[in-house]
């Protein structure tokens, strides 16, 4: 149910900035939401953020698992943006994939990334 908090939250956002958010009703599809800005379509993941210990802060994953199988890393060509949502600050944490493509397994949520829907307007 937490994932589904975090993919109305990421929508409601989207929406609040005259994005198109277009989804698949089906569960398990490659992309979360496709977000039309402008010209441009937008290949979103929505991840909950979460602690992975006690002594730090939440952190998004940068994995997932398909068709059931081990843990593999998203790539290229599953997203354009990774929206990660914590549920007890009600913030969204925006990144793009290029952002991202330095991690390995999940990132860590900073002030920098916090609520930041511009970069999908460029």
């Amino acid at each position: 149910e937490k994932a589904k908090i975090a993919e109305a939250a990421v929508m409601y956002r989207a929406v609040l900035q005259r994005f198109n958010v277009f989804g698949s009703p089906f569960d398990g599809d490659r992309v979360d939401w496709v977000i039309e800005a402008g010209k441009r379509l937008w290949r979103v993941q929505v991840k909950l953020a979460s602690m992975v210990d006690s002594s730090g802060l939440p952190t998004v994953r940068l994995t997932h698992i398909p068709g059931g199988r081990k843990t593999k890393r998203y790539t290229q060509e599953d997203f354009d943006f990774i929206v990660g949502y914590d549920l007890f600050t009600d913030i969204c944490y925006v990144w793009s994939f290029d952002e991202t493509k330095n991690h390995k397994r999940g990132i860590t949520i900073h002030p920098e990334a916090a609520e930041r829907w511009d970069k999908m307007r460029a």
